[in-house]
């Protein structure tokens, strides 16, 4: 009588449990189509902003560089929520992170163009992070960027970028920096490489230089 009392335990746990797990699924499917979508629609973005500023050439002070980055903001966002959901090795959420990657660089290469021909221009900071084997300290320098930005919105722009990226795009600008000669987090400010976490009153001495 208790064994089969135990076996019908058993039986309905692993149900929830197996349950649980396809519904866990479902959702980080449905997640990674939502993603997928986004991702097509900033790229279209990101090619339009380029066309543009092809276009106007030396009235490259006209674009808005920034007009994706209400839509970069929410890709990004959800990329991190899919990537708590499936782990940082999921190819899935590789991929995305590799896109993601592209869009961001596509965007500072554009907001460079800017720097270089414009008098009024927006300051790129460049956020190299690891969430695997510094995942703290990346963190730590994630909130203080998050702070920085805030009260500078106007001012500074911050590209972010995961060090579990392969792509030839992102490996040279992590060439260009010397990235990989330091230890996560690594920030780039006005072209100079600065390793560990600055607090936010050293990113504005930096930026004040």
């Amino acid at each position: 009588m208790k064994a089969g009392k135990y076996l019908a335990v058993l039986v309905i746990t692993s149900i929830i449990f197996f349950s649980g797990v396809a519904i866990g699924e479902y959702i980080a499917s449905r997640d990674i189509d939502r993603l997928t979508t986004l991702q097509d629609d900033l790229q279209n973005n990101i090619a339009a902003l380029n066309l543009q500023a092809d276009l106007l050439g030396s009235d490259i002070c006209n674009i808005d560089v920034f007009d994706i980055t209400e839509e970069k903001f929410e890709l990004g966002r959800r990329l991190d929520v899919l990537e708590t959901q499936l782990g940082h090795e999921d190819s899935a959420v590789l991929a995305l992170k590799n896109r993601y990657s592209l869009y961001s660089i596509q965007q500072y290469v554009l907001l460079e163009r800017q720097k270089s021909l414009c008098s009024d221009y927006v300051e790129p900071i460049l956020f190299f992070y690891d969430n695997v084997n510094e995942f703290r300290a990346s963190q730590t320098q994630g909130y203080i960027l998050d702070y920085v930005y805030k009260e500078n919105k106007e001012d500074i722009a911050i590209f972010a970028f995961s060090l579990s990226v392969d792509n030839a795009a992102q490996a040279t600008l992590e060439q260009k920096h010397d990235v990989g000669m330091y230890d996560a987090p690594v920030l780039v400010i006005n072209g100079e490489t600065y390793e560990g976490i600055l607090t936010s009153k050293e990113i504005y001495s930096v930026l004040a230089k």
